[in-house]
Parts: C-alpha cells; sequence; structure tokens
C-alpha cells in the first residue's frame, strides 16, 4: 500500500483498518468519534396487506356463507386502512400533511396510481395483480426523516410484513481516509477479498472547470443485486457534507436483510 497517500497535505493519514476485508462490516461496527455516519440514501418499501388476513366479527356471516368474498372485503379494507396509516407516518415524517401529497396523474412500473409527496418522494398503489403498495424515499426524504424517525419507520414496516424491493446505505467518511482512486488501486490489488469481477470508474466536470472534476467507482453490476458506489460527497454536495461516500445499493433478500440490521442495530454517529 502507497503509504506517501496524504487526503491532506500538512496532515498524515490516520491508521485504517484493511480496505477490503477488515472495517466496516455492519452498522454496529465502529463507536461514536470514528467519524463514520451511517444513513439510509434510498428506501423503496412494499407493504402486503392482503397477506394472511383475519376475518373481524363483522364478516363472520359473510363467512360462514362465501368464504372467498368474505376474504376478499376484508383484504380490500386491509388495503385502505394500512395505506392511509402509512400514508399518516410518511407524513409525519416527512412533516407534512397527508393532503400535500398530490396525483402524479401516470402510474409508474406496475402501479396504476402515484402520489408525490416532498423531496420527490412516492406513494405507489393499484397494483396490477395484487393489493401492494410501495413506499419510495429518496435520499433526501431519509435525510429529512433523520436516523431516529427513520430507524423507528423501518421497525414499524417490518412488523407489518413489508419488503424492500432496494435499500441503500450510506457510510460518510468525514475524516477522508479513503479516497475514491486508492480504494480503486485496491480493489485492483493482490488483497481483494470479494465474488465480485467488476469495477469500472466514472468522472465528470462541468467545462472550464477541470479542477472540479469528480469522479465515482463502482463496484459490481449495476443490475446485479448488490453494488458498491464510492465518491467524494462533499464535491457532489457542493461543500454541504465534506466526506467521502461508500454507498451500498442492495436489492430483495440483501435489502431484506439490510432493513432489519438497519432497524435493530445501531448507527455510530
Amino acid at each position: 500500500m502507497n503509504q506517501s497517500h496524504r487526503t491532506n497535505q500538512s496532515t498524515p493519514p490516520e491508521e485504517t483498518p484493511h480496505l477490503l476485508t477488515g472495517g466496516v462490516k455492519s452498522p454496529a461496527t465502529h463507536k461514536n468519534g470514528s467519524g463514520l455516519v451511517v444513513s439510509v440514501d434510498t428506501a423503496y418499501i412494499t407493504f402486503h396487506p392482503d397477506k394472511s388476513p383475519e376475518i373481524p366479527d363483522r364478516y363472520a356471516f359473510l363467512h360462514a356463507v362465501n368464504p372467498v368474498r368474505a376474504a376478499g372485503l376484508l383484504r380490500w379494507e386491509a388495503h385502505r386502512d394500512l395505506k392511509d396509516e402509512v400514508l399518516q407516518l410518511a407524513s409525519i415524517m416527512l412533516q407534512c400533511h397527508p393532503s400535500d401529497w398530490y396525483p402524479l396523474g401516470h402510474g409508474q412500473n406496475k402501479y396504476r396510481q402515484s402520489l408525490v409527496g416532498p423531496g420527490g418522494s412516492q406513494l405507489q398503489f393499484d397494483a396490477r395483480g395484487g393489493l401492494y403498495f410501495t413506499l419510495v424515499l429518496p435520499g433526501k426524504d431519509c435525510q429529512l426523516a433523520g436516523p431516529k424517525f427513520l430507524k423507528g419507520f423501518l421497525v414499524y414496516a417490518i412488523s407489518t410484513g413489508a419488503k424492500f424491493p432496494r435499500l441503500d446505505t450510506a457510510i460518510d467518511d468525514w475524516k477522508k481516509r479513503i479516497d475514491p482512486e486508492r480504494f480503486l488501486a485496491e480493489c485492483h490489488g493482490p488483497d481483494r477479498v470479494t465474488h465480485v469481477k467488476e469495477a469500472r470508474r466514472m468522472s465528470k466536470s462541468q467545462l472550464g472547470h477541470p479542477e472540479d472534476a469528480g469522479s465515482t467507482v463502482y463496484v459490481g453490476s449495476a443490475k446485479s443485486d448488490r453494488m458498491l458506489r464510492v465518491y467524494d460527497k462533499d464535491i457532489e454536495s457542493n461543500g454541504q457534507i465534506p466526506a467521502y461516500r461508500m454507498e451500498l445499493q442492495e436489492r430483495k433478500r440483501f435489502a431484506d436483510r439490510a432493513a432489519m440490521d438497519l432497524a435493530y442495530g445501531e448507527w455510530p454517529r
């Protein structure tokens, strides 16, 4: 490893764990004061109100005569109640009122209808082939919610049996110990431990300002269930977050597992 590397020319770098085999394994790996901050950058949460419904007493007479219709009626009511409840909680979390969400005018993906809330959040519903619906929380909304409320909302969502089609977890290194170029160099080094076979770098800059160029290192395929991005958040946020960011995008079972870890683990601050 190149020991002459410097993120600050006047201060030597601190000792760091091995870049690929040690260090950040879970939200509880590092203690407070490490300069590492865990956050959620994007969350897709799909609720399934029609899974294993219980038949209430007021539908008992109908269930005895026509159990199929009774179960169908209950599923629609559960869908309505849970969707309204999620909208209420999401509005509190995003510091708005449910009436502030407005219809998009067209569906998205497999949903026929969608409501748009603050920061680009969406509540997608009226699915083709089911009663499920999805709440989409972009990075701005996750930051607006704050770690305490977001952590509680993850616990709530899991308690309802929700699934997570996608969850992006970010780790900000405020001490700027590992820059994207160094990370990529280590990925190509002999000590890497990974099943991933693909790593690439992309960079961009404004014309006339080459000094502002920023690069992002991608490890893994964009179509896979797990992909890691490493970039300088200082450049991307125009100085608002002066940190190097590692952002892990996970889908399906990996996202479900990450949601459990975030809901019931500790987030270093």
